[in-house]
């Protein structure tokens, strides 16, 4: 928390800095800017174009989901953000598939935190969309899981949560989260 405080006093004077960060070969650095930015909120807009491009080129998961959030955090929202969300919204899996192999995070727990941030970022006309794949995940899950899928469900469900603590409007998904 003091660090955050620390940066948004000071976003002048480490702007470069936390842009490095978002560079840095370490994927927990890049994390860490990411989350630091978003954190900030919207005085952190000036790092919008960074987040961006860091995003274009981000190999880790992790780091991809920090960056989404950092971006619907400032609100940072051109034309080629709205692109580039929504083409990896329709590319990414959304079925309850585990992480592939040294993830933390399934394909759908990605398409999770993209649908959280076009919901706060897009189109006002796609909201329901969005709303409506987060919101999804909170429903109970299906009967006759087994044990691997029933897991992952409750990973998909915490995922949601997690997005829709960012998606601020999201009134709709209350009863879901009361009915958890």
């Amino acid at each position: 928390e003091k660090q955050v405080e620390f940066f948004h006093a000071n976003i002048s004077e480490t702007r470069e800095l936390v842009i490095a960060a978002l560079k840095h070969i370490n994927t927990s650095v890049r994390q860490r800017a990411a989350y630091v930015i978003g954190e900030i909120g919207e005085d952190a807009g000036v790092f919008g174009p960074s987040l961006l491009a860091a995003l274009k080129v981000e190999p880790e998961r992790i780091v991809r989901l920090y960056l989404y959030d950092a971006l619907a955090a400032i609100r940072f929202n051109d034309a080629d953000v709205q692109a580039d969300l929504k083409r990896r919204f329709e590319s990414l899996n959304e079925d309850n598939a585990p992480p592939a192999q040294g993830n933390t995070y399934a394909e759908v727990d990605e398409k999770t935190n993209v649908s959280a941030a076009l919901f706060v970022l897009g189109d006002v006309s796609e909201k329901d969309k969005y709303l409506a794949f987060v919101s999804g995940w909170l429903k109970p899950p299906p009967d006759g899981l087994a044990l691997p899928a029933l897991e992952g469900y409750w990973n998909r469900r915490w995922c949601a949560v997690i997005s829709l603590e960012g998606m601020g409007e999201a009134a709709d998904a209350i009863p879901l989260l009361e009915a958890m």
